[in-house]
């Protein structure tokens, strides 16, 4: 429509990093759009290196794409002691618990076995008997019942706190000690890492999309 409008400049954004497990549809036009990315845009903009790197394997034209990583709202992700005694009442954490969370949708591109395995791993591992909680928060966390499944066959039912979606999630990250994300693919700039850390919380996630290069 720009092209035809002969608007200027045409710009595109990516906000996605391309994996081998996308639908067939989607690989289609992965793939036209590349050839189109000579003739039509000025610029190809992408939040994530990693996306970028692979949109070049791919054909993307490659001196129109440039980074430009998402921004935080330092006002809003900030640490703040009375936000995290507040929230950790309300969720009736007892003083002392180490707790430790994630936010994601459920989805199998966020991979919440992973992060089942290593609560379990982690319980496993304890020489001393220590307090210690878990908080999956997002979309569908909730309604999933192959997740309310991994949580009772791994005996977890007693650790984890489900919440589904939260407002002034903001609250939620400053009530934890440790964040982390276990996506398996298919991340670009996950913004749950950039608020956690505003908020003062050291993060742990596996090396997906710009996972490694925020932290």
């Amino acid at each position: 429509a720009s092209k035809l409008l002969n608007l200027k400049p045409i710009i595109w954004n990516i906000r996605h990093s391309f994996h081998k497990g996308e639908g067939f549809k989607t690989k289609v036009i992965v793939k036209l759009l590349a050839f189109l990315s000579i003739p039509i845009p000025d610029k190809i903009l992408s939040n994530s290196f990693r996306s970028v790197e692979i949109h070049k394997a791919i054909g993307y034209c490659s001196y129109k794409l440039q980074v430009i990583p998402n921004g935080f709202d330092l006002d809003l992700f900030k640490p703040s002691e009375l936000a995290r005694e507040s929230y950790r009442r309300s969720l009736g954490i007892k003083k002392g618990t180490f707790l430790i969370g994630m936010v994601a949708r459920y989805h199998p591109q966020k991979d919440h076995l992973t992060f089942l395995l290593a609560v379990k791993e982690l319980k496993d591992s304890l020489t001393v008997e220590r307090s210690i909680k878990f908080i999956l928060c997002g979309t569908g966390v909730n309604d999933s019942k192959d997740l309310h499944d991994a949580i009772t066959r791994l005996s977890l039912t007693d650790d984890i706190i489900l919440l589904g979606e939260v407002e002034k999630i903001e609250r939620l990250y400053n009530s934890l000690d440790l964040f982390t994300l276990t996506s398996s693919y298919g991340e670009g700039f996950p913004n749950v890492l950039g608020e956690a850390m505003c908020c003062g919380l050291s993060c742990v996630a596996t090396d997906v999309g710009d996972s490694s290069h925020v932290i």
